[in-house]
């Protein structure tokens, strides 16, 4: 048997969003981790730790967590934060889940992105890195 403490990589990444329409926020981030946790036990990961992100724009910020794919992703922060076309935001994610190392947890994260924003037209560049970001 396994500890969780050897089996948790800790993953974060910074990703750039260029928005191709106006977007709900709350509605996107929230799908988003929740893609991310459903691919992240697919892939075999043990147990699902914490997975949460920041969006920050001129506007203000919103937040997103999830702890578990029972409960789903919760959001809050600036309800005035409206995602408008043609603008740039910063996403900051943080990824804990037990079983999987950074790097798959990476290619998680890169394909779920693309799902959620290749169909509104978004582009987005991600620098990754395996530390936190102090979301």
């Amino acid at each position: 048997m396994t500890t969780p403490g050897r089996d948790l990589e800790p993953y974060g990444a910074r990703v750039r969003l260029s928005l191709g329409r106006d977007l709900d926020a709350h509605r996107l981030l929230a799908a988003l981790l929740e893609d991310i946790a459903n691919a992240c036990e697919a892939a075999g990961a043990s147990l699902i730790g914490h997975i949460k992100c920041v969006l920050r724009t001129a506007g203000g910020r919103i937040h997103c967590s999830l702890t578990s794919r029972g409960s789903g992703a919760r959001c809050g922060g600036d309800e005035a934060v409206r995602l408008k076309k043609g603008r740039e935001v910063e996403l900051n994610l943080a990824v804990l889940v037990y079983g999987l190392p950074a790097t798959t947890i990476d290619g998680i994260v890169e394909a779920a992105l693309e799902r959620a924003l290749a169909p509104v037209a978004s582009l987005w560049s991600k620098r990754a890195s395996f530390r936190d970001y102090n979301l």
